[in-house]
């Protein structure tokens, strides 16, 4: 589970990692279950479907948080000066350049967001 590395995060965070980290075990079984039918051309319209619509639902999430943290950031720096320090963030911690702030791997929370979307349109088309 690298891709959900954390520091200093919070009981709350601690389990959002968990969870996201289930969901991204999920998300990776689903999705070679998916590419391996297609590959033998095994699959229906309705598990076609699905995969779209979770894929376009992540996309439009992402994007969204995304825009959001960006825009905090920009007004954080107008007001003040200074750089505001998000938890969902790119890139690996680096300790020695002295970010010890809470830190989320962005692709391991998108993957856990596609996780979820697939999970629900699942349950929704089933």
């Amino acid at each position: 589970m690298a891709f959900f590395y954390g520091t200093n995060l919070s009981w709350p965070l601690v389990l959002l990692v968990i969870i996201l980290g289930l969901f991204f075990f999920y998300a990776i079984v689903s999705t070679l279950i998916f590419l391996i039918n297609q590959a033998h051309k095994r699959n229906d319209e309705l598990v076609k479907k699905i995969m779209v619509d979770s894929l376009a639902s992540t996309a439009v999430v992402i994007i969204l948080v995304h825009l959001v943290q960006m825009i905090a950031r920009i007004e954080y720096f107008n007001q003040t000066g200074g750089d505001l320090h998000l938890v969902i963030t790119s890139g690996m911690v680096i300790h020695s350049l002295g970010d010890i702030g809470p830190h989320l791997e962005a692709f391991g929370f998108d993957l856990g967001i596609f996780a979820i979307f697939t999970y629900i349109f699942k349950l929704r088309y089933r």
